[in-house]
């Protein structure tokens, strides 16, 4: 089954896609785009697993092959079509992180900006599930941000070869080749464009959608 998911942010999201030094502090930055592992989890109904919690910064993830042995659900990445910016500034001068600071090596900030995205922002993705869906809301993010989902079915598609996807994708998901990258990641890179060997193609709303499928999907 193939779902097209419409995702309204309901509380800020926040996600620290580019982090960088600044004269007053670190400036961390989130963009548009919504990486399919944390997407798939979301919609799994996970909080948070240790994929994201890690010693020294090194998780271990599962990755999106596993996820849907478990699950039987594959989210592909989400771009946003409306974006509401905030900006938080936040400080762990008054928190009891300060005193632990000093006890390791980490370079950890006393002084942060944090530009997230904030509540009526909207996304869009796609969602392939091996059972009827029914999702209402799911929570991702740093501050784990509420989003409301809106599913449709797309009941008619058809079988397509050697084509080029028309949605961002995981090129480390989909056999393709080319492609421009829109966001860099450890469980593979979100792509746009290029050229994919297998996929499906179905009219949403008007418009033609061509749509990469995992290798490792191999029923519909």
């Amino acid at each position: 089954m193939i779902y097209k998911a419409e995702l309204t942010a309901h509380s800020i999201f926040w996600f620290n896609s580019l982090s960088y030094p600044h004269s007053s502090g670190y400036v961390q930055k989130v963009m548009p785009v919504i990486h399919n592992y944390p997407l798939t989890i979301a919609f799994l109904g996970r909080l948070v697993e240790e994929s994201y919690v890690g010693a020294y910064n090194l998780p271990s993830y599962k990755g999106s092959k596993k996820l849907y042995e478990e699950g039987g659900i594959y989210v592909y990445p989400a771009v946003f079509d409306r974006t509401f910016y905030m900006r938080l500034t936040m400080s762990i001068s008054e928190s009891d992180y300060v005193l632990y600071k000093p006890q390791t090596r980490w370079a950890v900030p006393i002084l942060t900006t944090n530009n997230v995205i904030s509540v009526g922002s909207k996304a869009t993705t796609y969602v392939i599930s091996s059972s009827p869906l029914d999702v209402r809301y799911i929570r991702l993010g740093v501050k784990r941000g509420t989003m409301k989902v809106f599913l449709k079915e797309m009941k008619e598609y058809e079988d397509v070869n050697n084509f080029s996807p028309n949605v961002a994708y995981n090129d480390k998901d989909v056999k393709s080749q080319g492609g421009f990258t829109l966001m860099k990641h450890r469980e593979g890179d979100v792509v746009f464009g290029g050229s994919a060997e297998r996929g499906v193609k179905f009219n949403d709303d008007g418009e033609e959608i061509y749509l990469p499928v995992p290798e490792f999907i191999k029923d519909l």
